[in-house]
């Protein structure tokens, strides 16, 4: 990892440390239409914006959702830029934002589109898949049948097909922008789980929190978010 250059500038609120000249590295264990190949996904504009604002050159990375957090955690990268609360307990060198990033939605999404899931008791019914590390779901998916955990989205959407599991719970847009190459997989109403989601930074940068707050409370409200 290059070494930062720090430079302590006079501004808004007095003294503000602005990375001069490097790049703050971010991953996620997002996908598309929050992350998407041609970066103009939701997540790459609301970044996009706040480097700008911010004066900063950040770059987002594409991991799996386990191995993101772990590699935030352990300095590899940056920070990774859309979590639940609480996971600092669990990761002690990541520092979370307090200003909510996202608002995410949950649903079940399966080939049988009479399956009832009204609730995450429902999911007892059934042989249920989630995402390794997609820390919403492992705190709150402790009812069903059986438990499978997938390294990603598109195997799990093979596996719904392919009648290994009865139900998928992901991530409402990210299920239905899969929907477009899995057209046997219907989404089942109504979402049963909604978490807010935040950006945690690597300790390292902890001097940064302030900043990235403010921004994302000023982009809320003068309307560009």
């Amino acid at each position: 990892m290059k070494k930062i250059l720090w430079l302590i500038l006079l501004g808004w609120h007095g003294a503000i440390p602005v990375y001069a000249s490097d790049t703050l590295m971010l991953n996620t264990g997002s996908s598309s239409p929050y992350i998407t190949p041609d970066h103009n996904g939701v997540l790459d504009l609301i970044y996009r914006s706040l480097a700008t604002r911010l004066g900063i050159n950040i770059q987002i990375e594409h991991l799996p959702a386990e191995r993101a957090l772990l590699n935030a955690n352990k300095g590899i990268e940056d920070g990774d830029i859309c979590r639940v609360a609480g996971l600092e307990k669990q990761y002690p060198n990541l520092v979370r934002i307090s200003e909510e990033v996202l608002q995410t939605k949950f649903n079940a999404f399966s080939k049988h589109a009479d399956y009832q899931v009204k609730n995450l008791a429902s999911l007892r019914a059934y042989h249920v898949g989630i995402l390794l590390g997609r820390k919403t779901l492992e705190g709150k998916v402790v009812a069903y049948k059986s438990l499978t955990r997938f390294s990603s989205d598109e195997s799990m959407f093979k596996a719904l097909e392919n009648d290994i599991i009865d139900v998928a719970v992901i991530e409402k847009s990210q299920g239905l922008t899969l929907l477009k190459a899995h057209a046997q997989i219907k989404m089942l109403q109504p979402s049963i789980i909604q978490d807010s989601c935040y950006l945690y930074l690597n300790q390292k940068h902890s001097a940064l929190v302030p900043l990235f707050e403010r921004e994302l409370k000023k982009m809320k409200k003068d309307g560009s978010y």
